[in-house]
């Protein structure tokens, strides 16, 4: 379900197709291209979580990357990580 949440954004590319010159081209284009830059990232991001702790730490925790900063002794970003994943939900919810 979160990786929904993540890609539920896209649909707001399409809501734009009268104001593009050539739809049927740039409309495919910018949602794949949109698409798969978010998956680099999504990667890049946890390829960067396992290298720090290992995957097997992340099995019962609910929110991993305010674990990742407490790991790191970055107590202030954990508690940014979790206050940023709280008003996350509330913008994805009155979506």
């Amino acid at each position: 379900s979160t990786v929904f949440f993540a890609y539920l954004g896209f649909d707001a590319a399409t809501t734009v197709a009268q104001e593009v010159k050539d739809p049927s081209r740039d409309l495919p284009v910018g949602i794949i291209g949109s698409l798969v830059v978010c998956t680099a990232f999504y990667v890049a991001v946890a390829a960067v979580m396992v290298g720090v702790v290992p995957y097997a730490d992340y099995a019962d925790v609910a929110d991993p990357m305010a674990l990742l900063a407490e790991r790191m002794s970055q107590r202030w970003l954990a508690i940014f990580v979790s206050l940023a994943g709280v008003c996350g939900l509330g913008t994805v919810l009155l979506v």
